[in-house]
């Protein structure tokens, strides 16, 4: 379907709404933002890409799992976000490297709900057969919601966090695909908690707060931002495909700015003015983990249409900023505390598949928010 990332030729984003009232015919032209960003070709996006998913899985055992130091509590952890980055590259199932990691995979009960939900998205991707496990593991995840709205680490947590909670609602979001229904009182909740969780910059922290016995990397930050972005995304994309039906005058002119799209204005207007790809904006604790803030500011951008960094083409700035880092062997190395090998190098190649997917539209129109949907583009 073309270059994507050519120099000179037309290509249009997936744009949504951001304003009570808006139609957008949208045509950016793929300029040059960055020196090294005008160098790059699918061919080189391609090689990337494979030698990454080559490097992810050639450390597996003969039964299909893959060690990782950040998944040591969470069996199956890092299966499940090998094969996503293998999926999202356009990997097939039947991919001989990859059939015993999903074996491995289908056979684990993830005790973490960052795992569990990762698992629930490979579910959703592979489809055929895992539908139905991806809307069993979707119902475990809305069973683990907490009291406040959000999910943490573990099942039992009582701190609930930002990234655990974006991460489960999106889980959420694949897992509606195939059938699961998830209901207007889990997503109100989930509101409930990102509105308690965003600080008055618009940014979010880690924790909430008042989080108890004390709250952790409380500050707004980028990884925490961008995670709380794409939670807020998922609760509009939600909203809108409910709406649909009701297309009516009436309706129309009942419909009001959903607070949860102001929220995520808010948390991109954070992006913006805190933009950063060298490191986590805002990161004061140690080993940053990059490649996830990456990654997540990569989906936190997908949902409504990024007005608040249109000076930025993210596609363009994140491949320079990653495809220099590769090794010789293929993978990436992250921050030795933060992110390792496995994980670095699994959220690169989302990042490289997500830059590498083609995507032309050509006009878009929504109508009026929340009855507007970017997918009746």
């Amino acid at each position: 379907m073309g270059n994507k990332n050519g120099i000179g030729m037309f290509f249009v984003k997936r744009i949504g709404l951001f304003a009570a009232s808006l139609v957008v015919v949208a045509v950016i032209v793929a300029g040059a933002l960055h020196a090294r960003a005008e160098e790059l070709t699918d061919e080189q996006l391609d090689k990337a890409i494979d030698s990454g998913i080559k490097f992810l899985l050639a450390g597996k055992t003969s039964a299909g799992a893959i060690e990782s130091s950040n998944f040591r509590q969470a069996d199956g952890g890092a299966e499940a976000l090998v094969v996503w980055a293998a999926l999202e590259a356009g990997k097939k199932p039947t991919y001989l490297p990859l059939v015993p990691v999903i074996k491995h995979l289908k056979n684990r009960q993830p005790n973490r709900i960052y795992a569990r939900a990762v698992r629930t998205i490979v579910f959703a991707r592979l489809g055929g057969e895992f539908r139905q496990q991806a809307v069993s593991e979707g119902t475990w995840l809305i069973q683990k919601q907490g009291e406040s709205g959000g999910w943490g680490v573990a099942p039992d947590d009582k701190t609930p966090n930002t990234l655990d909670t974006a991460i489960a609602l999106l889980a959420l979001r694949y897992a509606n695909e195939c059938g699961l229904h998830v209901s207007q009182t889990v997503l109100d909740r989930a509101r409930t908690f990102l509105a308690d969780a965003q600080n008055p910059d618009g940014g979010f922290g880690y924790h909430p707060p008042g989080t108890k016995p004390f709250r952790l990397r409380g500050m707004s930050h980028g990884s925490a931002t961008a995670a709380g972005a794409v939670a807020l995304g998922v609760l509009v994309d939600m909203r809108a495909s409910r709406m649909k039906a009701d297309r009516s005058l009436e309706g129309l002119a009942k419909a009001k700015l959903p607070a949860e799209l102001r929220a995520y204005g808010r948390a991109i207007r954070w992006l913006n003015q805190h933009f950063d790809l060298k490191d986590v904006p805002q990161w004061y604790w140690g080993d940053s983990p990059r490649y996830t803030y990456w990654f997540t500011l990569s989906r936190a951008t997908e949902a409504i249409s990024p007005m608040w960094l249109y000076r930025h083409d993210l596609d363009k700035e994140l491949a320079a900023e990653i495809l220099p880092r590769q090794k010789t062997d293929g993978g990436f190395r992250g921050k030795r505390l933060a992110e390792d090998r496995i994980v670095s190098t699994a959220y690169a190649v989302l990042c490289l598949s997500q830059i590498r997917k083609p995507l032309l539209i050509n006009k878009i129109s929504l109508g009026t928010l929340p009855l507007a949907d970017y997918n009746d583009a």
